[in-house]
C-alpha cells in the first residue's frame, strides 16, 4: 500500500488542486520516500529476488533515507545497523533465505506469546516456548497454515512469513562463495569484494536522483560514496 495507485493518486491530487501547504518538491520527495520504503521491504522479504538486486536496493534506500531531512536520527541509526549486516548476509552463497536471518522470526515469536499472555512471567515464558514449538513443528510437518483468521496490522504478516519458510528456496544464494575451515579468511573479507562493487554502483546511480530533488552534494548521506575498505 505504500506505493499503491491510491496513494500516488492522492499525492497527485495535491498538485492538481494547487495545495499551498506543500511544494512540488516536497510532494515529490514524499513519493520517492514511499517508494524507497517499499523497495527496502522488497529487498528483505521478497522471494526470488537476486542477491545483487537485494544489496543494491538496500544500499540505495539507506542512502536516500539518510540523506533527506525530517527523518528521526534514531530511525536512521536503526536503518544503518539493519542494512550493513544484511548486505553481508545477502552476498553469501550459502544464504538462500536471508529473511530468515532478520529480526522477523523473533518478532513473530514474541508477538505470538503476547497474544496468548500479554504480560508473562519467566515460568510462563518457558511454557509458551514449549507449546509454540509443538505448534510450529506440526504446522511445518503437515504443511498447515497458522490460522484462517487474516488478522490485521503486523500480525497479518505471520501467515505470509510461514508460507515463505515452507516454500522451497526460489533463488540462489549470493555471488560471494564462502570458504570455511582452518586457514580460511574471515567471512567479511570474502564478501567484501562483491559488496564493494554494489556500493560503488548504487552510490553512483542514486546521486542524480538526489540532485534532481534538491539534495546537494554536501547534504548527502556519508554512505553515498565509494569505499575502499
Amino acid at each position: 500500500r505504500l506505493v499503491s495507485s491510491v496513494s500516488i493518486n492522492k499525492l497527485a491530487l495535491l498538485l492538481a488542486e494547487g495545495e499551498r501547504d506543500f511544494s512540488t518538491g516536497e510532494i515529490a520527495v514524499l513519493a520517492a520516500t514511499l517508494l524507497m520504503k517499499r523497495l527496502h521491504l522488497h529487498a528483505v522479504n521478497g522471494a526470488g529476488v537476486p542477491a545483487a538486486h537485494r544489496m543494491y536496493y538496500l544500499w540505495t534506500t539507506m542512502v536516500w533515507l539518510t540523506s533527506i531531512e525530517g527523518v528521526c536520527i534514531t530511525t536512521k541509526r536503526n536503518l544503518v545497523s539493519d542494512t550493513l549486516p544484511f548486505m553481508f548476509l545477502a552476498s553469501r552463497s550459502d544464504v538462500v533465505k536471508p529473511r530468515s536471518a532478520s529480526s522477523e522470526p523473533a518478532e513473530h515469536k514474541f508477538g505470538a506469546f503476547r497474544s496468548t499472555i500479554r504480560e508473562f512471567s519467566a515460568a510462563q515464558f518457558a511454557q509458551l516456548v514449549e507449546k509454540d514449538h509443538r505448534r510450529l513443528k506440526m504446522m511445518f510437518e503437515s504443511q498447515l497454515l497458522p490460522s484462517k483468521d487474516p488478522r490485521k496490522g503486523y500480525g497479518a504478516t505471520f501467515r505470509q512469513f510461514v508460507e515463505y519458510q515452507m516454500a522451497a528456496a526460489s533463488s540462489q544464494g549470493g555471488p560471494a562463495s564462502i570458504v570455511d575451515g582452518d586457514g580460511a579468511a574471515p567471512v567479511a573479507e570474502q564478501c567484501w569484494p562483491t559488496i564493494q562493487g554494489v556500493i560503488s554502483e548504487a552510490s553512483r546511480e542514486v546521486g542524480p536522483l538526489l540532485t534532481v530533488l534538491g539534495v546537494g552534494v554536501d547534504d548527502r548521506s556519508p554512505f553515498c560514496r565509494r569505499f575502499s575498505t
